[in-house]
C-alpha cells in the first residue's frame, strides 16, 4: 500500500478488539500488516466487528508454540519492524514474547502491547476484556440505568476503545525515536488506562474545591435528549436551546410559577438551566421542526438515530467516513471507513482475510532489511517527544487533548486563549481534564496587535493544533494557507465535529450530538428505554487520539520528506468507525450484532452482570461448555436466581470450576480509587499543584515506555498564568509587555 508508513512492516498478534484496532489504524495509513493466527478458529474473528477490524491486512497461520512453525514465526520477527500483541505477563513470558526476550532477539523491534492493567499491577493477569476491567474499576456504576437501580452493563467497549488508539500512537511515537536514534524498545498500555483517560473528568480530587471544580456531571443528572410531538428523540446540547425563536417565545409566555414546576419534573442541568420547561415544549412539535429552527440559529442538535444509519448519511459519504467493500461472506456492504484526513490518503486496501490467506506471499517478501540510521544514533531522549513544539488554540476537550497527550509524550505546548478564557473554564472540571502540562497566553488575537505575537508563536512551532469551525479560523487568519506563509512545513492539526466535506462541515457539534447520530444513544440504552447520553463523552477522546495519530503521523512524513501538511480528525468520523460492529447490507439490513438487553444487563447470558447476596459481578462464559457447565452446577435454576443467593465470591468461584471468567463489580469506587496507593505506585493516579485548586489528584500515565519516561509536571494552567514569561521569552520589551496587559490585548 502506499500510505506514509509504507516502509512500516506490522505483526498483529493481538487476539482481542483493542489490538486489531490499533493494527487496523496503521494498516490503512500504508503500513503491511500480517495477521498471525493460530490453526483452527482464531479468537480475533470472533469478536464483534472482526470483519471491520481486520480488513486491509494479511493473514498466515501459525501455532508459536509448536517448535518448528516458531522457527517461521520467529523469520517474520526478524523482518518486521513492530509486534503488536494483548497477551498477558505471564503469558508473554511463556510464549517468549516478553520485552526482554524480544529485545534480545530483535533489537529493531518495536513491541506495542496491550494489558488489562499496566505491567506489574496485582490484577495484571486479568483477560483483557472489556467486561471485566470496567467492572473491576468501577466505570458499570458510572451511569443510571433507565428502569432500576444499582450498575449498568456499559454496551460502549470504553477500555478497547481507548486503548487501541493509544497502542498505535505509543508505537508510532516509538517509530519516531528509532528514526531519529535507531533505538527500538517496547512501549505498553491498557484498558484501564484507555478508560481513565475519559475518566479524568470525574475521577479527580482537589484540595481547595470551589463551585466550577464540583459542578462535574453526576451519573444521577439528566441529559439533553428530548422527546418530540411525534415521538421522535433529538439531543440539543449546549448553549441550550432557549435561543431558538419558538423556544424562547414559549418560555416567555410561562409564569415564574409554571417555570419553575417544569424545572422540577425533571432532573437538573447545570448548563440547561430551564431543561423541564424545554421537554415540555419540545412536545409541542415534531422533531423536524424543531431540527430546521435550531440549526437556522446556529445551535448544536442532531437527531436521535438509529445504529448504522450513518452507513447511508450524505455527510458520512462525503468524508468517506462510509465506504464500500466487497466481504468474503457478504458480498458488498457498507462499513466505516479511515476517520483520519492526512496526505497519503488513508484507505481501505482490501477486506478481512481469509486465514492463511497470504501464506506463501507473506514469507516470500518479509525478508530482513539492511537499515542506516542518523549519526547520533545509540541514545534514547528522556521523553518519546523531547524538543517538539506545539502552538494549542484549541478549546472545550476535543481540541486541546491532543495537545496535552503530546505534552505527555514530552513535547513543549503553548496554549493560546481569549483574554475572556477558554469556554470551558466555567467548568473547571472538564477544563482541567485536557490542559495539564502546557503554558499558556491568554491573547487577544482579534486584535491586529497581536498579530506580530501570533506569528512569533507560529515561526517557533512544528504544529500548530485547534478546533476552531475553520471559516472562524480563516477570519482570525488562522487557516493554514495564512500559517503555512509564515513557517511552510508547519503542521497544520484540525480537530472538526463532522469532517470537513459535505453539507454539515460548518455545523456546531460536540460530543453528545455526534453520540445521538452515530446511534450510540439508542444502541447502549437499549430501543425499549429512552435514550441515553454517555457522560464519558468518548467520542471527544477518540476524536482527540485521531487527532494525536494524524499529527504523528505528519511529522513522521515531514521528517521524511520536508513537507507540512493540513491533518484532520473529527467526532464523527471517529464516532462512525465505532459502529463497525455491523455492516449495511445492499438491500439496507445489517450483519448481526450484539444487543444489550432492556434491563441493561449484558448482550447474552455468558456476558452480563449479575446480582449477588452482596454485590455484583460480571461474567464472561462465551467458550464450549461454559454455559452448559454453569446451569448444571444451578441445578435447574435461572442463572440469575442461582447467583443471586450467593455471595459474590462464591458466585465468582463457581464461574471459575466452570472454566469461565467474573470479576466482582466495583461500586461507588472513585474515593477508593482516589485513595489507593496503589494506582499512585503504578501511575495511574498523578498529583500536581494548581495555583488555584492547591494540591491537584488525577488520572496518570496513559504508557509505559521501556526506556523512556511520560511527563506529568504542571497541572492545567490558571487565565494568562505564563503570559508575561512567555512574551519575555519571544524578545518582547517589558514597556510593550506593559502596554499590551493595559489595553487588554494581552490578561
Amino acid at each position: 500500500m502506499d500510505g506514509i508508513f509504507s516502509d512500516v512492516r506490522i505483526i498483529d498478534l493481538s487476539q482481542g478488539m483493542a489490538g486489531s484496532i490499533a493494527a487496523l489504524l496503521l494498516a490503512e495509513l500504508g503500513a503491511d500488516v500480517v495477521m498471525v493466527e493460530p490453526p483452527g478458529t482464531s479468537p480475533k474473528r470472533q469478536i464483534p466487528g472482526a470483519p471491520v477490524w481486520n480488513r486491509s491486512k494479511r493473514s498466515v497461520v501459525l501455532d508459536i508454540n509448536d517448535a518448528e512453525q516458531r522457527l517461521s514465526f520467529n523469520q517474520l520477527l526478524a523482518s518486521a519492524d513492530a509486534l503488536i500483541h494483548d497477551y498477558t505477563p505471564e503469558r508473554a513470558i511463556a510464549a517468549g514474547l516478553d520485552d526482554a526476550t524480544l529485545r534480545k532477539f530483535s533489537p529493531q523491534l518495536i513491541v506495542s502491547a496491550i494489558g488489562s492493567y499496566p505491567p506489574g499491577h496485582p490484577l495484571a493477569e486479568t483477560s483483557v476484556d472489556d467486561a471485566l476491567v470496567l467492572a473491576q474499576m468501577g466505570v458499570f456504576d458510572e451511569h443510571m440505568p433507565a428502569r432500576r437501580s444499582g450498575p449498568m452493563y456499559y454496551r460502549f467497549p470504553l477500555g478497547s476503545w481507548t486503548a487501541a488508539y493509544l497502542a498505535a500512537n505509543g508505537l508510532v511515537a516509538r517509530l519516531r525515536v528509532r528514526d531519529r536514534s535507531g533505538i527500538a524498545g517496547a512501549v505498553s498500555t491498557s484498558l484501564i488506562q484507555g478508560a481513565l483517560v475519559p475518566m479524568m473528568q470525574y475521577w479527580f480530587r482537589t484540595e481547595h474545591p470551589d463551585r466550577s471544580s464540583e459542578s462535574w456531571i453526576r451519573k444521577e443528572s439528566g441529559s439533553t435528549i428530548y422527546q418530540c410531538a411525534d415521538g421522535l428523540w433529538l439531543q440539543a446540547h449546549t448553549p441550550p436551546p432557549d435561543s431558538a425563536p419558538t423556544m424562547k417565545a414559549a418560555l416567555e409566555a410561562m409564569s415564574p410559577e409554571e417555570l419553575a414546576a417544569a424545572n422540577a419534573s425533571r432532573p437538573k442541568i447545570i448548563s440547561a438551566p430551564n431543561c423541564g420547561a424545554n421537554a415540555l415544549i419540545f412536545k409541542t412539535r415534531p422533531r423536524d421542526f424543531w431540527v430546521a429552527e435550531m440549526r437556522a440559529a446556529d445551535l448544536p442538535v442532531m437527531p436521535v438515530e438509529s445504529f448504522g444509519s450513518a452507513y447511508t448519511e450524505e455527510q458520512a459519504i462525503a468524508n468517506a467516513y462510509v465506504v464500500e467493500v466487497n466481504d468474503p461472506e457478504h458480498g458488498p456492504v457498507r462499513q466505516p471507513g479511515p476517520p483520519l484526513r492526512i496526505s497519503p490518503t488513508p484507505h481501505v486496501s482490501g477486506p478481512a482475510p481469509r486465514p492463511g490467506q497470504h501464506q506463501e506471499e507473506v514469507f516470500a517478501q518479509w525478508q530482513p532489511r539492511s537499515r542506516s540510521w542518523p549519526s547520533n544514533a545509540g541514545t534514547p531522549p528522556q521523553y518519546p517527544l523531547q524538543g517538539l513544539k506545539v502552538l494549542d488554540f484549541g478549546m472545550f476537550v476535543a481540541g486541546p487533548l491532543a495537545p496535552m497527550m503530546l505534552a505527555h509524550l514530552g513535547a513543549e505546548i503553548i496554549k493560546v486563549e481569549p483574554v475572556n478564557g477558554d469556554s470551558l473554564r466555567m467548568g473547571s472540571w472538564a477544563f482541567m481534564s485536557a490542559q495539564r502540562d502546557k503554558r499558556v497566553l491568554a491573547l487577544n488575537i482579534k486584535d491586529p496587535a497581536a498579530r506580530p505575537i501570533v506569528e512569533k508563536l507560529v515561526a517557533w512551532a512544528d504544529v500548530v493544533h485547534h478546533n476552531l469551525r475553520m471559516p472562524a479560523a480563516d477570519k482570525l487568519g488562522l487557516g493554514y494557507d495564512s500559517l503555512k506563509t509564515i513557517k511552510p512545513d508547519i503542521i497544520y492539526s484540525h480537530v472538526s465535529a463532522y469532517g470537513l466535506e459535505g453539507p454539515w462541515q460548518t455545523w456546531p457539534g460536540l460530543d453528545p450530538t455526534v453520540q445521538s447520530g452515530s446511534g450510540w444513544e439508542i444502541e447502549g440504552s437499549s430501543a425499549s428505554n429512552p435514550p441515553i447520553w454517555f457522560r464519558y463523552g468518548m467520542f471527544d477522546h477518540l476524536c482527540a487520539m485521531g487527532s494525536l495519530l494524524a499529527t504523528l503521523a505528519a511529522l513522521r512524513h515531514r521528517d521524511k520528506t520536508g513537507d507540512g501538511q493540513f491533518v484532520d480528525a473529527s467526532l464523527y468520523g471517529a464516532a462512525i468507525l465505532t459502529t463497525g460492529e455491523t455492516m449495511m447490507k445492499p438491500d439496507g439490513t445489517l450483519t448481526p450484532y450484539p444487543r444489550i438487553d432492556e434491563m441493561q444487563l449484558g448482550v447474552s447470558p455468558g456476558r452480563r452482570i449479575y446480582q449477588c447476596s452482596d454485590g455484583w459481578i460480571s461474567l464472561v462464559a462465551e467458550g464450549p461448555g461454559m454455559l452448559d457447565h454453569l446451569h448444571s452446577q444451578a441445578e435447574g435454576k435461572e442463572l440469575d436466581t442461582w447467583f443471586a443467593s450467593m455471595s459474590a465470591q462464591h458466585a465468582i468461584a463457581q464461574v471459575h470450576n466452570a472454566g469461565a471468567e467474573a470479576v466482582k463489580l466495583a461500586l461507588d469506587n472513585r474515593e477508593t480509587f482516589l485513595d489507593d496507593p496503589l494506582n499512585l505506585e503504578m501511575r495511574l493516579l498523578a498529583d500536581t499543584d494548581h495555583l488555584h485548586y492547591g494540591k491537584l489528584r488525577q488520572t496518570g500515565s496513559i504508557w509505559n515506555f521501556s526506556d523512556m519516561q511520560t511527563r506529568i509536571e504542571r497541572a492545567a494552567p490558571t487565565l494568562g498564568q505564563h503570559s508575561r514569561e512567555l512574551l519575555e521569552e519571544f524578545g518582547l520589551r517589558v514597556d510593550a509587555i506593559d502596554d499590551l496587559f493595559a489595553r487588554g490585548i494581552v490578561a
